[in-house]
């Protein structure tokens, strides 16, 4: 989520931010904020200057916001339809909305896996689709990461656990393993647990979704031996695993971030330098300028005494 002082920015710079691949992200927000402080928008300058890198699972859903709205919208229809039929308790509505629920966010992320074609990006492989689709998932059962993924603003991808007592880090909660394809059982019930931000991941390469929803075109299925195209067998190995991954992504991410903060620092320093050095010989040229001046001046006193 940006900062709240990102109501500095104005929404458009803020869009074509987060619709930056996030290895452009850096160097994006750097000239943006550049061009504030230039423009003597100091708060929007400090705002930019403060904004996260989105992870790719987190961008490719800002896209999805931000490049194709009403493609969200059978979202926000599901998501109502789940609300009322599981305040109603109505099993044989929760199971039909279940496969319609597999539809909506495999048409999703297919949609996804344009978008990220068409921006020049590498195409998302199964971890991050996995992400995505979680993050999709936890849309439909929080209202408040609803809104962020309509915004178009998150920093990092949503899990959503059907777990109430799921072990937490941080703000994480690990999401559970994926379904097996039968829609009749309790597990394709809709969600009732609260949805958090989950934290960084990095970008991977492959190919579909793990509902199986996705066709060969334009990802090829997922590989079963991947979180994303498996089916549940232990549950808590696979969610403790699933837990170390998130957890050494998001210490890449944050050391990756880190890494960039300190390149840009060097690079401003370098820069001042440079100029320094360039001042200091201007400097020096002056004074053996002036030390001949005074030697030529002295010659001449010398003489008429």
């Amino acid at each position: 989520m940006p900062p709240d002082d990102a109501t500095a920015v104005d929404p458009p710079t803020l869009d074509a931010l987060y619709r930056t691949p996030p290895d452009r992200f850096v160097a994006a927000r750097t000239a943006a904020a550049e061009a504030a402080r230039a423009a003597g928008d100091r708060d929007g300058a400090r705002a930019l200057a403060a904004l996260r890198r989105p992870t790719v699972p987190a961008w490719l859903v800002n896209l999805l916001a931000l490049a194709d709205p009403a493609a969200l919208a059978p979202l926000d229809a599901l998501a109502d339809a789940l609300r009322t039929a599981s305040r109603e308790r109505d099993g044989a509505r929760l199971r039909a909305l279940a496969d319609e629920r597999r539809q909506v966010v495999g048409t999703l992320l297919r949609r996804v896996a344009a978008l990220a074609r068409a921006a020049g990006a590498t195409r998302p492989g199964p971890a991050v689709l996995a992400e995505v689709e979680s993050t999709l998932h936890a849309a439909l059962a929080d209202g408040e990461v609803a809104a962020l993924v309509r915004a178009g603003r998150l920093t990092r991808p949503a899990a959503y656990s059907g777990f109430a007592d799921a072990p937490r880090r941080g703000l994480h909660v690990v999401p559970p393993p994926p379904a097996t394809r039968n829609t009749t059982g309790p597990r394709d019930e809709a969600p009732t647990a609260p949805a958090t931000t989950a934290p960084a991941t990095t970008p991977s390469a492959g190919t579909a979704p793990r509902d199986g929803t996705a066709p060969a075109d334009p990802t090829p299925p997922a590989d079963p031996a991947t979180p994303a195209g498996r089916v549940a067998g232990d549950p808590v190995a696979y969610r403790a695993a699933l837990d170390a991954l998130v957890a050494a992504r998001a210490a890449e991410e944050e050391a990756g971030e880190a890494l960039a903060g300190i390149d840009e620092a060097l690079a401003a320093q370098r820069r001042e330098a440079e100029r320094l050095q360039r001042a200091r010989l201007a400097a020096v040229a002056r004074r053996d300028a002036a030390r001949r001046t005074r030697r030529a001046a002295q010659q001449t006193l010398a003489g008429l005494d």
